[in-house]
């Protein structure tokens, strides 16, 4: 008997049911991943946006401050002698929060020089689906600010 070319249904259902199986398998950790990464972008967002009203106090030799609305997930950045918002606003991602502050904060006001309006301190944000959180520690000397897992 002479055997055909090609493959046969049971040969391709072997194989369908490995990839589904290999796709299962792999799925939960991408997703994963995938919530993680929201997170670590949200957390550069803040850090993006305090660095930017940093920059905007040396630059115009005024005080400028980060205004977070905790309610929307919003910050802001705006000029403490006129109120006027400055740039655009951001949005933090459904679920994630700035959930915490040292006792210091808010107002987070940045000085003409880059420091930080009073003592240094820290603040968290949250990842409500997973609990993870990750804190931003900002030195007042400098202005600068660190992520910590």
């Amino acid at each position: 008997m002479k055997r055909e070319r090609g493959i046969s249904l049971i040969e391709a259902l072997i194989v369908l049911f490995l990839t589904v199986c290999l796709i299962w398998g792999i799925l939960p950790q991408f997703l994963r991943h995938q919530k993680e990464r929201e997170l670590k972008l949200a957390c550069l967002t803040v850090k993006q946006t305090l660095a930017l009203a940093r920059f905007q106090a040396i630059k115009d030799r005024k005080n400028f401050e980060v205004i977070i609305n905790r309610k929307g997930n919003i910050l802001r950045i705006g000029n403490v002698e006129t109120g006027e918002v400055v740039g655009r606003e951001e949005k933090l991602p459904d679920g994630i929060s700035v959930v915490s502050f040292s006792s210091n904060f808010p107002p987070i006001i940045f000085r003409p020089d880059g420091g930080l309006s009073g003592v240094s301190g820290s603040m968290v944000v949250r990842d409500e689906r997973t609990g993870r959180k990750h804190k931003l520690i900002l030195y007042s000397l400098t202005g600068k600010v660190k992520i910590e897992e």
